[in-house]
């Protein structure tokens, strides 16, 4: 499960196994828990520069409020979501003309709001509000009836 917390005695365990210099991929085998997540603890831990006995020393629930890390989500957030969607008709718009891409469009909006979506969560609720403004239907065709062409870019020269 995404953003699971091991509970105290796994940390324990995990960060004495780390100063024995056991490898991640064994703590986390002899844990049952991801190497990823051995490794964020392990750099917590370095980040916080103490000791192994020092850590030890700790109550549970220091050692919790030492390791809490709520997760930062931003698809959670609905301010950034709805700032986002308010910029979708100009993006719809600009995505019409010779040249422009989701990624250039994408670029600026990060320049802006560096700490907003990423590329791909941007085109994800791109899609989802294209879904919604602009309804499509499907078309049957007979196979090798008629040739549709679909180009991307400044006009093709012909001779």
């Amino acid at each position: 499960m995404a953003n699971k917390r091991i509970d105290m005695l796994n940390i324990k365990q995990l960060l004495r196994l780390y100063t024995q210099g056991v490898s991640k991929l064994q703590i986390s085998k002899q844990l049952g828990i991801s190497r990823n997540t051995a490794k964020k603890y392990i750099s917590l831990f370095h980040e916080h520069q103490l000791t192994y006995e020092e850590l030890i020393q700790l109550s549970d629930e220091d050692l919790d409020d030492l390791f809490d890390t709520p997760p930062v989500d931003i698809r959670d957030n609905e301010n950034v979501k709805k700032q986002l969607e308010s910029l979708f008709p100009y993006i719809s718009k600009e995505l019409k003309r010779v040249g422009v891409t989701r990624y250039l469009l994408w670029e600026e909006y990060i320049e802006k709001h560096p700490s907003d979506y990423r590329y791909s969560r941007f085109c994800h609720h791109y899609r989802e509000w294209c879904k919604k403004v602009n309804p499509s239907m499907h078309i049957e065709h007979k196979a090798g009836d008629k040739l549709f062409v679909d180009y991307t870019g400044k006009k093709a020269p012909h001779y």
